[in-house]
């Protein structure tokens, strides 16, 4: 079946688009002047957008931003300077924004069942489907939500908090959605939307 947003071919028997991730047989919303549908994914993204707010593929070429400047919150799509420092997307466009790392505890990581690693080395990381594709195949991968998870450190500790994941997310079993952050410790099994695991790691 065709995927109504990216037109990926799926298997008759998917519900799901093993691409996109979005609900087969569903029609795409349609979109306002201006807006840009993208199509690896079909995400519609706002006017001027130059990368994916969905699947973080590039949709025109960048404008050329200095790397300092990501550190000062300037967009890398539309050149806006004034979003605040803890802003995960452009405010003025909607871009997600690139920020340099900010030091955390060394060696803390998350390690995915094909023992790839990633490395928390911000205080604050947004996790989402994109992030597992590499080690997680498709047909799990379209489980995770596009924005699933985040990871903060916060006084010395590591947290994990559910963004409204569509399928939720349980740390040794217990789960996390709907509810506060919740505190990580070495070792700590984290289950994405009941099909994917992944350790957390404070230590190397």
């Amino acid at each position: 079946m065709k995927c109504n947003y990216c037109g990926h071919e799926n298997d008759e028997t998917e519900k799901f688009c093993s691409n996109c991730g979005m609900k087969l047989g569903e029609a795409p919303p349609a979109p306002e002047p201006g807006q840009i549908r993208c199509e690896t994914c079909g995400f519609l993204n706002p006017p001027g957008a130059d990368i994916c707010g969905g699947c973080g593929q590039s949709i025109r070429t960048p404008k050329a931003v200095p790397e300092a400047a990501y550190a000062s919150g300037t967009c890398p799509a539309c050149g806006f300077d004034e979003n605040p420092p803890d802003a995960q997307f452009c405010i003025n466009c909607g871009v997600r924004l690139s920020r340099a790392p900010q030091p955390s505890v060394p060696g803390a990581k998350l390690v995915l069942s094909d023992m790839t690693e990633i490395p928390l080395d911000s205080r604050e990381i947004l996790l989402g489907r994109k992030d597992f594709l590499q080690a997680t195949p498709p047909k799990e991968a379209k489980y995770i939500s596009r924005e699933h998870f985040k990871i903060l450190h916060e006084d010395d500790a590591y947290f994990i908090l559910d963004e409204g994941s569509s399928n939720g997310t349980t740390v040794n079993g217990e789960e996390i959605k709907g509810k506060e952050k919740k505190k990580l410790h070495d070792d700590d099994e984290i289950v994405l939307a009941d099909t994917v695991t992944v350790r957390f790691r404070e230590h190397t």
